[in-house]
């Protein structure tokens, strides 16, 4: 998968999702995120740049999204295999591997464990469920995960 998006240093891009999580943050209060009894969707994100990693758990944590933020491969697969999470959202390009890795690793123990990339730079999309462009938009990105995990 080619992408057409201007490239972007990483500074660029944590001020570009901040400004579209501070919009769904405002803009999340309306929203109807089902009955409260409803099982909460559970999400590791991997992302390896920490205030970027922050800053999409706290939009997702407002969505009423249960998410766990790490930063490497080694740890993502560890919080898959534990079976602690419904939706793996990863990073393409992380310090110990990449996302491909992460998925290969992941779907061994969980096969039909759901995937969302983000990248800065999208690739070859087929290992994912979804892929997400960055910047991208934290609602839609929530409105993504939660469908991902209504096909479980």
């Amino acid at each position: 998968m080619r992408s057409l998006a201007p490239r972007t240093d990483r500074a660029s891009l944590a001020r570009r999702v901040a400004i579209h999580a501070d919009i769904a943050a405002r803009g999340a209060s309306g929203l109807d995120h089902g009955p409260a009894s409803a099982r909460r969707v559970r999400v590791v994100l991997v992302e390896d740049l920490e205030p970027l990693r922050r800053l999409i758990v706290s939009a997702l944590a407002y969505e009423g999204i249960d998410v766990r933020g790490v930063g490497t491969v080694a740890v993502g697969s560890a919080a898959v295999s534990a079976g602690e999470r419904d939706v793996l959202v990863t990073d393409q390009q992380l310090p110990d591997g990449t996302g491909h890795e992460l998925v290969k690793r992941a779907r061994l123990v969980r096969p039909a464990l759901k995937v969302i990339c983000v990248s800065g730079s999208p690739q070859d999309g087929r290992a994912f469920d979804r892929v997400l462009e960055k910047p991208f938009d934290v609602s839609h990105l929530a409105a993504e995960i939660r469908a991902l995990a209504a096909h479980d």
